[in-house]
């Protein structure tokens, strides 16, 4: 927080008090934030469902302050080095503002698309057309408050704002916070009225006065919402908010989350069942001049009528059974039966009733 509040939009310091009931009176409590509003590039996951556009963010880049005018074409990055330790950060901000007269505050997406090449920050550099820039990123450490980053990166890659819509938005943002609240009192009421907050300017100030009143969670909320809000607006126009937005939907696809303990007990059905089918042929097959596989056939009936005869035994219906019975000659095939009943001529007899 101390490296983004180097060139900050807005700090805001917020103090307010709590009364809750404390046993048979009331007790004050104390709130106070210390909140920092800075440029950032933000990262957005988008998608369109159903017609409509549904966007999360996915990360966020403090914008940094861009320096490039002052150093030759032909800088090394230790002669910036040495003009920063020379003459100090605020005298060469003061040197590139005075030769360009425009600040902007920046930073580089990464990986990048444009066209079919994906750039990173191992290949920006490399970049035929691409622009110079010398980004002062604030640290936290004292020694070295800042990390310079000097590079080439592809146009398409750097997004930017000027100094002086920042400088607007932050003079916009002071006359928004800056104001003074209080809760009112009835003494006609056993309990305070925390609905009842009157501001001298801003009467929006007392959302942060969020039910019951005040804490670190609800003031982070409110100024979350603040900055989403401005960064829509920016987003969207400062002076005109469109009606729509037109874009291309580059790709339609239908993505597909596997989850393997859902498919273990399906995979092991199918092998079961597939073991069951292969060793149900199998037995086919070595049985087939044994077992009656005649199905629908009416000739093993004219072939083996008398096998089909009760005999002196328990059961006639399986292989193991007919064994029992009589010394058995093997089996006639269905298409063997259907070869020897083309050669045979049958006479049906019949009585009319």
């Amino acid at each position: 927080m101390k490296a983004l509040s180097r060139w900050p939009l807005q700090t805001l310091d917020i103090l307010a008090s709590y009364r809750r009931r404390n046993g048979n009176g009331y007790h004050d409590d104390l709130a106070a934030a210390k909140c920092t509003i800075y440029s950032c590039l933000r990262s957005y996951r988008a998608l369109i469902s159903n017609g409509k556009l549904v966007e999360s963010p996915v990360g966020t880049m403090p914008l940094a302050l861009n320096v490039i005018t002052p150093f030759p074409p032909n800088a090394t990055i230790q002669d910036i080095y040495h003009e920063i330790n020379t003459v100090g950060v605020d005298e060469l901000i003061n040197k590139a503002y005075q030769i360009s007269s425009v600040f902007n505050y920046q930073a580089v997406q990464s990986p990048c698309l444009v066209g079919d090449t994906i750039w990173t920050t191992e290949n920006m550099s490399s970049a035929v057309n691409g622009q110079r820039i010398l980004l002062l990123q604030p640290t936290s450490n004292d020694t070295h408050p800042f990390a310079i980053k000097y590079t080439t990166v592809p146009i398409e890659c750097l997004y930017s704002i000027e100094g002086s819509a920042l400088a607007a938005i932050s003079v916009i943002t002071n006359q928004i916070f800056d104001d003074v609240c209080s809760r009112r009192w009835s003494l006609f009421q056993d309990e305070p009225d925390y609905t009842s907050i009157s501001c001298a300017r801003s009467f929006w100030l007392s959302k942060f006065y969020s039910g019951a009143g005040i804490t670190a969670t609800s003031i982070m909320k409110r100024i979350e919402a603040f900055t989403d809000r401005v960064s829509n607006k920016l987003r969207m126009g400062l002076i005109s908010e469109p009606d729509a937005v037109y874009g291309q939907t580059l790709e339609t696809t239908v993505c597909t989350a596997v989850y393997s303990k859902w498919l273990l007990f399906p995979t092991t059905l199918v092998a079961a069942t597939s073991g069951l089918l292969a060793w149900s042929l199998w037995r086919s097959w070595k049985h087939q001049n044994h077992a009656m596989l005649w199905k629908s056939s009416i000739l093993p009936f004219l072939f083996y009528s008398e096998r089909f005869e009760p005999q002196n035994c328990e059961d006639i219906s399986g292989d193991t059974t007919i064994s029992r019975c009589v010394e058995e000659e093997r089996l006639l095939t269905l298409s063997e039966m259907e070869f020897e009943a083309r050669r045979q001529m049958v006479r049906f007899r019949g009585t009319l009733r």
